[in-house]
């Protein structure tokens, strides 16, 4: 109900132009206190606490260590994330076209540019993937991952990084330009070569392999719990982007 006066109150407003501005995000969930650094040229080493529901612009990065904690961030591009208890993961700069209405109003939000990181820990990746000239990355210590559309549990260390993926389909990007797509249903590990052969020069290994039903059943449960997680309205106010939370 809420939701639908919100848009019934803001869709009166009519569109003027279009820019590029950097997007936002929302954490909707946790668990314990989830705490966020900004990692930017001149910013301290800080430690804040997310506060849930407030927006946070992508203009800085976040870095995003939950130790005994878990957080649940809608970003505006339409990209929703779960990072595990233990996992360090990190957003950058969100550059998005966004159509200006008059404000208040609700945008019309175009192509994007986004990366982000997940070098130690668990997360799962939600990506509705409406806009297929946009790029939304995950980079892991071994390998690069571009986010199709579907959903997508991670596992990642130094020692090993695997993807599931549970709907959908992502595009992986490795050394000497070696990419490829993996559908639903099947996962990707990588794990670094142990031992240098003569005549070969990569760094890892890659293998795909079908997930067994009961697994990809559980780890598919656990990402639409994310799906189902405090729905967020993007809107503009006074010139900037906000999200609402709806739930």
């Amino acid at each position: 109900m809420k939701e639908t006066i919100l848009i019934l109150m803001l869709s009166v407003f009519s569109v003027f132009g279009q820019i590029t501005t950097n997007g936002v995000f929302v954490p909707v969930q946790s668990t314990g206190t989830p705490t966020y650094e900004i990692v930017a040229k001149g910013v301290k080493p800080n430690n804040n606490p997310f506060v849930i529901g407030k927006t946070y612009n992508t203009a800085q990065g976040y870095s995003i260590i939950t130790t005994n904690d878990t957080v649940t961030l809608r970003f505006s591009n339409g990209l929703s994330v779960k990072a595990e208890t233990n996992s360090n993961f990190s957003a950058y700069e969100l550059k998005q076209e966004m159509t200006i209405p008059s404000q208040p109003g609700i945008p019309k939000l175009g192509s994007h540019v986004f990366t982000t990181a997940l070098q130690d820990g668990e997360a799962v990746f939600v990506f509705d993937g409406t806009d297929s000239n946009s790029m939304c990355s995950v980079s892991t210590s071994l390998c690069d991952f571009e986010l199709l559309k579907g959903k997508f549990y991670f596992q990642c260390s130094e020692k090993s990084v695997i993807v599931f993926v549970l709907e959908g389909s992502l595009k992986y990007h490795s050394e000497h330009n070696r990419t490829g797509v993996v559908e639903a249903g099947k996962a990707l590990a990588v794990v670094p070569v142990q031992h240098q052969m003569k005549g070969l020069d990569d760094k890892v290994f890659i293998n795909s392999v079908k997930v067994k039903p009961d697994q990809l059943a559980t780890l598919l449960a656990d990402a639409t719990s994310v799906d189902k997680s405090p729905k967020v309205l993007f809107v503009v106010v006074n010139g900037e982007l906000i999200g609402i939370n709806l739930d």
